[in-house]
């Protein structure tokens, strides 16, 4: 560039930063932004001089442009102006910006009003409570995560500067495509029931839910790999370990369930600086999109079909307790297979049913939970099943837990927590009990 055209950009640049104060400071505008702020970035400057980042932030603020590349001018406004001993001008500007685009608020996802520090609290923290707690009912573990774990764990509260809600949805999955096979399921599963707004993105796997209050609730799926390392798309890639995440435990003055030990998991996403509040942080997403190649590759793809959960046991004296766990594995997928073991097969373990296979069979398959059942004959079928029924999870009770483990080279395996004071064994000792009563007085 000649010195002649040089002067004459550096003047350019300081007749727009004169126009674009002014207008920060009167309200009255008198540009096109965007057609200045392409301009603005196509010139040969020096692009962290004060002139072109308070031009860049103000034409932002002034068209509510480029949220993403504001929040990272501003944070890298911030940084020249510490290291030159120069923050008075970084503060009084940032007073400038605040002043002219108050009411709304500038964050990572674009210009909005209501940022947490105009919300009441407690009503969101009673809409992310409500939201774990349904996920829970769905059978995921569910957890506050990033932003929102952040301020849990370092303000105490919800950070005042931003504008949504971010969850970990722990999966059966142990591996990224399996993960992202079972994810496409959740989605489909929310959006069934209206609970996933428009804004889902289907291909990178970050689900949108809708809420009571408004506020936007991000869900992330996570996962746990045969060596109990921990992967959060798109935060973390097998990088904590299984304790720090698990078991949950309730965080911050609301209660909201967490990470067992949430630091090495914020220092994870945020790095070894989290503890020191930063408004203009902003996470480079993009350069996850490697590290989870597999994950994201099988999310563009089309979905392999509907996904099968597949269960076994005797279902004697069939009650309540077995309706809820039905309905729980029924949650899971979007069909469920009972593998009912004959009367031969409860022989051979030395169990005898009080109703019939057939009859046991008839009850099954009017429960609309339930969309085929399968006679279990032998210990040894349950691989060939899982194959010829094409089952995405293996289900068992947790009193079975670790014992079919063998079969997580076919599916995600997993093992869900009994009713509570409800089982068959309960109530055959309860109708003896009433028996002996009844002979008894008589």
């Amino acid at each position: 560039m000649s010195s002649e055209h040089k002067n004459q950009t550096d003047a350019e640049l300081h007749a727009l930063w004169d126009e674009v104060m002014t207008i920060l400071k009167t309200g009255q505008n008198t540009i096109r932004p965007r057609q200045k702020i392409l301009w603005l970035m196509d010139q040969d400057v020096d692009k962290k001089s004060k002139l072109y980042m308070q031009s860049f932030l103000g034409i932002c603020a002034i068209g509510r442009l480029r949220p993403g590349k504001a929040m990272g001018t501003m944070a890298r406004y911030r940084n020249v102006c510490k290291r030159q001993d120069r923050m008075p001008e970084f503060d009084a500007f940032v007073d400038l910006f605040k002043s002219y685009l108050h009411p709304v608020a500038l964050t990572p996802h674009g210009y909005h009003e209501n940022t947490f520090a105009n919300l009441d609290a407690s009503e969101i923290a009673a809409d992310v409570d409500a939201a774990l707690q349904m996920l829970n009912e769905d059978g995921f573990e569910a957890f506050i995560n990033s932003g929102t774990l952040l301020g849990m764990v370092r303000d105490g509260s919800f950070l005042p500067h931003d504008d949504d809600i971010d969850l970990g949805v722990l999966l059966k999955a142990n591996d990224p495509v399996r993960a992202a096979r079972e994810w496409k399921f959740v989605a489909r599963s929310l959006k069934a029931r209206g609970l996933l707004d428009g804004m889902t993105n289907d291909d990178r796997g970050i689900l949108k839910l809708i809420t009571k209050t408004g506020v936007q609730f991000d869900l992330f799926p996570a996962w746990i790999d045969d060596n109990d390392m921990v992967s959060v798309y798109p935060y973390s890639a097998a990088a904590v370990h299984k304790s720090d995440l698990l078991p949950l435990k309730p965080t911050g003055p609301f209660d909201l369930m967490g990470p067992a030990n949430p630091d090495p998991i914020l220092a994870v996403n945020y790095g070894p600086g989290w503890k020191v509040p930063d408004p203009y942080y902003t996470y480079q997403m993009g350069k996850q999109d490697v590290v989870f190649e597999d994950y994201l590759r099988t999310c563009r793809e089309a979905h392999p079909g509907p996904r099968t959960v597949i269960t076994y046991g005797t279902f004697d004296l069939f009650h309540a307790g077995h309706v809820r766990l039905l309905e729980r594995l029924a949650k899971l997928g979007e069909r469920l297979v009972v593998g009912l073991s004959t009367d031969e097969f409860n022989a051979l373990k030395d169990k005898k049913a009080v109703c019939s296979y057939e009859d046991r069979k008839e009850v099954l398959e009017a429960c609309s939970f339930v969309d085929l059942v399968i006679p279990e004959e032998t210990w040894d079928q349950k691989r060939s099943d899982v194959i010829e029924h094409k089952a995405d999870l293996f289900a068992m009770g947790d009193d079975w837990t670790g014992k079919f483990d063998d079969l997580k080279d076919l599916c995600d395996v997993t093992y869900l927590p009994r009713t509570e004071n409800i089982s068959t064994t309960d109530l055959r000792q309860r109708v003896k009990s009433a028996g002996e009563a009844k002979a008894a007085k008589t």
